[in-house]
């Protein structure tokens, strides 16, 4: 189990700005922190994969396991 943690404000509007605004819920815009649970390795490279995508960088999370 990894645990995603996004370390700064500014990577983490970076990926909820460029996401489809009418996917992304109006209280995800007003968080402070985001924290997710990973169980699987496949989820954990699909997520790093999006981030790529959306052009987050990697200083702006982070990912442990735990």
């Amino acid at each position: 189990m990894w645990e995603f943690v996004f370390s700064d404000r500014h990577g983490f509007e970076t990926a909820v700005n460029r996401l489809n605004h009418s996917d992304v819920p109006s209280w995800l815009h007003s968080l402070v922190e985001l924290r997710i649970l990973i169980y699987s390795a496949d989820d954990k490279e699909f997520l790093l994969q999006q981030l790529v995508l959306l052009g987050v960088p990697e200083t702006s999370y982070r990912i442990k396991k735990i």
